[in-house]
């Protein structure tokens, strides 16, 4: 205590030094002087103790910093206090240097063998997430002690290093230039890129595959890269295969993920897929669900169905994840679901911007807008491009924008086409402007073909759809080969000039006749007596809905449309067959009634996946011929159509679909 009447008494200083120290009752200090602690550990620096802990690398200051803590007589000068630890403890702080700035690169170095290290370790570290264990690239302490083996003693900071690095004996830093075998731990054999490919061949094109480690992410495993032109094409079948050194884990877990019964004929799981893969390499160009299915039910002698081996949940990383881009290089959607990626893709297509008219330029010339005449000189079936670093085959067609056309690339070579179709008929309407007005006013003036269209659509729409399938019709009569070159089109279009308006008054009659039968179901449908088989009845409305309806002039493709007349003739007869049905009646009338609900589930299948509806096509078609067949063998089928030929026809759509 500083004894009364000293002038620092009310002061109380935090150090001080005293010339006396008197002891009465109390301990006191007298000739009091304040002093600072920097001054004592300068005076006493032969005295001091100094402590220096949690050595840390600090990488804006490229050294390895430490807290000094300096006391004297056991009384604290200094405490927590940042200090340089290289110049205290130089091996310790190289140890921390090496491991936090060279292996993990926290630094602001700007080595040209430390690069290429860093490359080679992601090539190493891919190779680990293909394999999917860390047993490839050295530990950090065995990378730390090839560095630490090339670098002088001193070398514990950046400044150091750059000091260092500029002698001529280290050659501007290449005395760390470290190899593949360097960085591969001892025995690991350099990855089978055969089975660990870095392509993979889907959708006609080979895309690139990148791999991750990490069960915690949402891009564990295989993640291919896919251009947005390509998704379309993509298919759940092909891309069930996945990564080739994976399979046998995956055929593995599909055995045990099956119901018990079936798995019990396939045990032990591992040496039934081994024998499934062997099965498997000659079905390489199937749906992958339906080819392992085939190759278990040949192991198993017992059917296993194709919907087993589909519903069985998987590990994530035995699915490929799929990472689709667009022209920008911008992530469109991510996902491990094909169905998801396409309704994503076409949510993210349906809400951008329409296609603003871009400069037919040498590195673009099928990306256009506004286009009104044909001016292309050749269409080409197909063309190569590269987007996203990918080399594609894409296709290019036309989109009918009503007033005009606009030109693109598209994946799918049958979409592409039907695309063209499209484009052409709608520069063949814009040519031939003035008989499409003609035909259209002379369709609006049939006042009983727009009564008995009343209810179902506008007018005016059913008039500009006669009008434009009647220019179709004239230009490329049935069995005529798309125009790719200027001469066909014009070709085309001479040929259609004389004929569009008789045409479409022909087809008008047609319509009128179809539109009557249509207005007879209905009244026959409204006079079902009571009692009648209400799932029959259901589906007869519902065939109904899908032979006339808004637009279908439009929709409804040759050369089905001009069999609408014979389809509501059967549909009628079905009708009128209802009441009282018994014997091969009753048959016929279930039989359809089935062969329609498996192709209302197929298609609410493929809806829900994005696949092409053209898929189904014949199929669907081919039911209304059956109903021909089954109900008014007197109007005669356009095609041969039989139980047999429809069941052949709705194998093959069922297997298009698996494949997507």
């Amino acid at each position: 205590m500083i004894a009364p009447g000293t002038p620092l008494r009310n002061k109380s200083p935090r150090w001080i030094v005293a010339a006396s120290v008197v002891e009465t009752q109390r301990v006191y200090a007298r000739l009091v002087a304040s002093v600072e602690p920097a001054w004592i550990e300068h005076v006493a620096r032969h005295l001091v103790k100094r402590e220096y802990t949690e050595p840390e690398w600090d990488e804006s200051r490229g050294i390895v910093a430490c807290r000094e803590s300096v006391t004297l007589w056991g009384l604290p000068l200094a405490s927590g206090r940042r200090a340089n630890y290289g110049n205290v403890a130089p091996i310790e702080a190289r140890d921390v240097f090496v491991r936090e700035a060279l292996v993990h690169g926290r630094s602001r170095i700007r080595c040209r063998a430390l690069g290429r290290n860093r490359g080679v370790k992601e090539r190493l570290r891919a190779e680990e997430a293909a394999l999917r264990q860390h047993t490839v690239l050295l530990d950090e302490p065995e990378e730390a002690a090839l560095y630490a083996s090339r670098l002088p003693e001193t070398v514990h900071s950046v400044a150091a290093f750059e000091r260092w690095r500029r002698d001529p004996g280290a050659r501007d830093g290449d005395a760390l230039l470290l190899t593949d075998n360097d960085l591969r731990q001892p025995g690991a054999r350099p990855l089978d890129r055969s089975t660990y490919p870095l392509h993979l061949s889907l959708a006609g094109n080979r895309l690139p595959v990148s791999y991750r480690f990490d069960p915690l992410v949402a891009d564990d495993g295989a993640t291919v890269i896919v251009p947005e032109a390509l998704v379309p094409r993509l298919t759940d079948g092909e891309l069930g295969w996945g990564i080739p050194a994976w399979l046998a884990d995956k055929v593995t877990a599909i055995v045990r993920g099956l119901p018990k019964p079936m798995r019990r004929l396939l045990v032990p799981a591992p040496d039934a897929a081994a024998k499934a893969l062997a099965l498997l390499e000659a079905q390489r160009g199937q749906a992958f669900d339906a080819a392992v299915a085939e190759a278990l039910t040949r192991l198993a002698g017992e059917t296993i169905p194709f919907e087993a081996v589909a519903s069985v949940a998987l590990e994530p990383y035995l699915r490929l994840n799929l990472r689709v881009m667009d022209s920008a290089g911008q992530v469109v959607v991510e996902s491990r679901e094909l169905s998801v990626v396409r309704r994503e893709a076409r949510r993210v297509g349906a809400s951008a911007a329409p296609l603003a008219p871009v400069a037919s330029g040498p590195g673009n010339p099928w990306e256009r807008d506004d286009i009104r005449t044909f001016d292309f000189g050749v269409i080409p079936a197909g063309v190569e491009v590269v987007r996203q670093g990918v080399r594609l085959e894409l296709h290019p067609t036309l989109i009918d924008a009503g007033t005009h056309v606009a030109s693109t690339l598209v994946a799918d070579p049958a979409v592409a086409e039907r695309g063209l179709w499209s484009g052409m008929v709608r520069l063949w309407v814009l040519a031939l402007a003035g008989p499409v007005r003609h035909a259209e006013k002379l369709v609006l003036a049939d006042r009983d073909l727009m009564l008995l269209h009343q209810g179902i659509g506008a007018a005016k729409g059913l008039a500009r759809d006669i009008a434009e399938r009647a220019v179709r019709r004239a230009c490329a009569p049935e069995g005529s080969v798309l125009p790719r070159m200027l001469a066909d089109y014009s070709a085309a279009l001479e040929r259609g000039r004389p004929t569009v308006v008789t045409d479409a008054e022909r087809l008008a009659q047609h319509v009128k006749l179809w539109l009557t039968d249509y207005r007879a179901a209905r009244t026959d449908l409204a006079r079902v007596p009571d009692g009648c088989d209400g799932a029959i009845v259901d589906d007869l409305k519902a065939q109904l809905s899908t032979l006339v309806f808004e637009g279908f002039v439009r929709d409804i493709p040759d050369p089905w449309l001009d069999g609408i007349g014979r389809y509501l003739k059967a549909l009628r007869r079905r009708i009128a067959k209802l009441p009282g049905m018994r014997g091969a009646v009753a048959d016929a009338q279930y039989e359809y009634l089935q062969a329609r609900q498996r192709y209302a589930a197929a298609a609410a299948k493929a809806q829900a996946a994005g696949a092409d509806p053209a898929l189904l096509a014949e199929w669907r078609w081919l039911l209304e011929e059956y109903a021909v067949q089954l109900f008014a063998q007197d109007l005669r089928t356009r095609v041969p159509v039989s139980a047999k030929r429809l069941a052949t026809v709705e194998a093959a759509a069922v297997a298009a679909l698996r494949r997507h």
